[in-house]
């Protein structure tokens, strides 16, 4: 982005590109480690007895499920008792 076309749009505009931007980085670095688990799965596989899968090597923070940011089931259904919603 040039210097003339920062100073024409909306922060909101802005915002959007910089997102974005930060987005493709973000996807870049990913694919980056995920090629390196790989090419690592099969340099230690000619060494050992069991064959090795990528994400016995290393799970990333990416691959991980955050069960304290989601509702599970069970967490819906400890609220409606403590909310008294079973009967609607």
């Amino acid at each position: 982005m040039s210097a003339a076309e920062f100073w024409i749009i909306q922060p909101c505009e802005f915002y959007a590109i910089n997102h974005k931007y930060l987005e493709q980085l973000k996807f870049k670095d990913q694919s980056e480690w995920e090629r390196i688990r790989w090419q690592t799965m099969w340099l230690v596989n000619c060494h050992v007895k069991k064959p090795l899968k990528p994400h016995d090597l290393i799970k990333f923070a990416w691959e991980t499920e955050d069960e304290s940011s989601g509702l599970t089931k069970e967490k819906i259904e400890e609220l409606k008792k403590k909310w008294n919603l079973d009967n609607g």
